[in-house]
């Protein structure tokens, strides 16, 4: 017994090692071949500019913690490839620790060592590539590999969502509430998009499922409001317009050709496994929860623009990324749920499997790509 358990620790560990070393020369050469990620680089720019206000300042932090304070840009740019491997890494290591709480034990150990090599595939999964010109603009993707503040951001929304989730379901008590704000404090800090989605969100499935903690959930929505109120009001520059206009589907038909077939692309896996297995996954609460959260940020990127001449940024489509990785992830471990139980049809197994390694192959195209200099988006 000692020993299985050494040997999944060991497994677990050298996964875990593997995987920030890929990710670390990745973020080298795409900052360290000229021409191929202006955006990162630009960041630290950003950073290092007196006259820039951070609204989204703890991506900025983090970046100067690990470059020991120093000021030096090719200082501060290692230190925010070090920090996005690390934060990959971390974003690995939460969604593993979600599907092992979600599972029962034994489920869990008869999937060990599926779950790593699940999850390597959703790492790396990106929109299937039907139009080559745009394989990112358009589409909606569970990895981000230009801009490193989504990126940053999703292993903490993805502890946001996990932990409200408990809320709901069995840990009530202040210990919990208190990670639930600090999480909430710390999203809001790297981009408010995602906790704007979860002030409505968590409310609102609280009202359906769980009304013996709607007074709770309200208290912590509204305190998250009053939150980006001030970031709005105190942190917003010339350079962020505080407001919105009301421009159904402006912002996504610039960015997209065909709506219907951008959708597809981007939810093949998710949307095959619902598709094929939908009796299963409605009764899973958590599921439904992640589906309310992207209902709801479809709609402030469908239905809603910044104000000129910021109109066409999309910046409201921010909270899509993360909610994406949450709903790869739910999809997998109701999916690996199935496998274990062999609840499922052979056939249909496959092809959501065959889904999932076209979103894994699309990634590795992309990333092909963009080592070949040509654009992210």
């Amino acid at each position: 017994m000692w020993k299985k358990i050494n040997l999944k620790i060991f497994f677990t560990i050298l996964i875990g090692c593997l995987f920030f070393l890929l990710n670390f020369f990745i973020y080298y050469f795409l900052v360290e071949i000229p021409g191929i990620n202006e955006e990162i680089s630009g960041k630290i720019r950003e950073m290092l500019d007196p006259r820039y206000i951070h609204y989204d300042f703890l991506f900025y932090f983090f970046v100067k913690v690990f470059a020991f304070g120093s000021s030096d840009y090719k200082t501060c740019l290692m230190a925010s490839v070090f920090l996005m491997a690390l934060i990959r890494t971390i974003k690995y290591y939460t969604a593993f620790i979600v599907i092992k709480s979600y599972l029962k034990t034994s489920l869990y150990h008869k999937l060990f060592y599926k779950i790593p090599c699940a999850l390597l595939f959703v790492a790396f999964a990106f929109p299937l590539p039907f139009n080559l010109n745009k394989l990112y603009i358009g589409q909606i993707s569970p990895n981000i590999w230009h801009n490193p503040i989504p990126e940053f951001q999703m292993p903490f929304a993805l502890l946001l969502f996990w932990c409200s989730f408990e809320f709901f379901e069995k840990r009530r008590d202040k210990r919990q509430i208190f990670l639930i704000i600090m999480l909430l404090i710390f999203n809001i800090s790297i981009k408010p998009n995602f906790a704007i989605c979860f002030i409505s969100a968590f409310p609102l499935f609280s009202l359906v499922y769980y009304r013996e903690v709607l007074l709770k959930t309200i208290l912590i929505s509204i305190f998250g409001c009053s939150l980006v109120l001030l970031q709005s009001h105190y942190l917003f520059d010339g350079n962020y317009v505080s407001g919105v206009i009301y421009a159904p589907f402006l912002v996504f038909k610039n960015f997209s050709d065909n709506y219907f077939l951008s959708m597809f692309v981007s939810f093949a896996f998710p949307l095959s496994a619902f598709l094929f297995y939908f009796k299963q996954y409605l009764k899973e609460k958590i599921y439904l929860y992640n589906i309310l959260f992207l209902f709801i940020g479809l709609a402030m990127f469908f239905l809603f623009a910044e104000p000129y001449p910021f109109t066409l940024f999309g910046r409201l489509g921010w909270q899509l990324m993360p909610i994406m990785f949450i709903l790869f992830v739910s999809t997998m471990m109701i999916f690996l749920r199935l496998d274990a139980s062999m609840k499922r049809d052979k056939y249909l197994y496959w092809f959501v499997v065959f889904f999932l390694l076209l979103h894994f192959f699309s990634g590795v195209f992309y990333l092909y790509n963009y080592f070949n200099g040509k654009s992210y988006y």
